[in-house]
């Protein structure tokens, strides 16, 4: 199976340099997997972050303290080690809770791997989590009169799966209320990703910072106070359009190849999305000095002229070199080494062809320094 991956993935570096993209054409969902048994085993016992908290929490080692004002939401930051300036406030919530609206948004932190979601007053707080084998996680953290409650409900799965999450696996939600009619020439133009048009993306959203953009409605000065952060920074929303997808395609692509059923369909894809070749330009520079911006650039590895796959562009696009970071992330680090290796190789074969400018050659030299077991070429 190894040789046979590592020879398709070669070969589909010819389409993905060749032709347009033929999924335009053909916007149609991804066939169904089977998740639920061997291999993957959805359902069954992970070793997470939430299920390593929650087994502290039995243990007596670990205790989510309750706070006045906030609840088990402080709390779980740190234990989850999630950044407050990741906060993002959507006001539209995509999820069954009423009491979600303009005066009261749902306030989503997120790292590279995991994600919560929290309002202010509710004693439910949903987390979803990556794991390499199984995908995306989804949990709930309830507040009782006995501590803290953690569950996996499998509820969650009537909303994140299936033609939700564009990949037909279990993953994060990525429903637009934009027709495919109006939406442009990208397989995911929409969905929520990078390729949706900015003046549909962020309709649901505040959007915190002194460029106004397409959309997104400015922080309401009522909710000053009420929330963690009076933020909601734009190029936080930028890394989450881009990341959820990327983690769905990912999480298909993992799939498939435990399942033995590898698609060119699925590796083409993976392949385009990590080259960010549908993502559309920015309508206007953002700032650059904002505490989220500080934060996620300061993790990651970085080569010896202190640049990484994580540094952040914000003029014209999201990041500022030609190969997406979810690279670095466990959902492919974490993978098999002739799995990686293969999906290397198409990307390496294809900034070869592309070498057209300083921007190619630097990062083809930032993966050589930083990505473990990077093809020499």
């Amino acid at each position: 199976m190894a040789h046979k991956s590592i020879h398709t993935l070669t070969l589909l570096t010819v389409v993905l340099c060749s032709c347009e993209w033929g999924f335009a054409d053909e916007p149609s969902p991804f066939p169904p997997l089977p998740f639920g048994g061997a291999p993957i085993d959805y359902w069954g016992e992970s070793d997470d972050a939430v299920s390593r908290m929650k087994r502290a929490i039995d243990a007596g080692r670990v205790e989510l303290a309750e706070d006045e004002r906030w609840g088990l939401l402080p709390s779980l930051l740190r234990e989850l080690d999630l950044s407050p300036d990741s906060q993002m406030l959507k006001w539209s919530s995509g999820s069954p809770h009423r009491e979600i609206g303009p005066m009261q948004p749902r306030a989503i932190y997120f790292r590279d791997d995991l994600a919560l979601a929290w309002f202010p007053g509710t004693p439910h707080i949903e987390i979803a989590v990556q794991h390499p084998r199984k995908g995306t996680l989804f949990y709930t953290v309830t507040s009782t009169t006995n501590g803290a409650r953690i569950e996996r409900p499998q509820r969650c799965l009537a909303c994140h799966t299936g033609a939700n999450t564009g990949t037909d696996v279990p993953g994060w939600q990525l429903h637009s209320d934009v027709s495919v009619k109006d939406a442009g020439a990208s397989p995911w133009r929409n969905l929520t990703s990078p390729a949706l048009p900015f003046e549909k993306r962020w309709q649901a959203w505040y959007v915190t910072g002194s460029v106004r953009l397409p959309s997104g409605r400015p922080f309401d000065g009522k909710l000053r106070g009420a929330y963690h952060r009076d933020t909601s920074d734009p190029a936080a929303l930028l890394v989450r359009d881009h990341w959820l997808l990327g983690m769905n395609l990912v999480t298909r692509w993992s799939y498939e190849q435990q399942l033995q059923r590898p698609s060119d369909k699925t590796t083409v894809a993976v392949v385009r999305y990590l080259l960010m070749r549908d993502e559309v330009p920015l309508p206007k520079p953002l700032p650059r000095e904002t505490a989220f911006i500080k934060a996620w650039e300061k993790t990651g590895p970085r080569d010896e002229h202190g640049r990484s796959l994580r540094d952040l562009d914000l003029q014209t696009r999201t990041f500022r070199y030609a190969v997406s970071p979810l690279l670095l992330t466990s959902m492919v680090q974490e993978q098999p080494r002739e799995w990686r290796l293969a999906l290397y190789r198409a990307i390496r074969d294809e900034l070869d062809v592309r070498r057209d400018g300083a921007r190619i050659a630097e990062t083809c030299v930032i993966l050589r320094a930083t990505v473990p077991d990077w093809p020499e070429p």
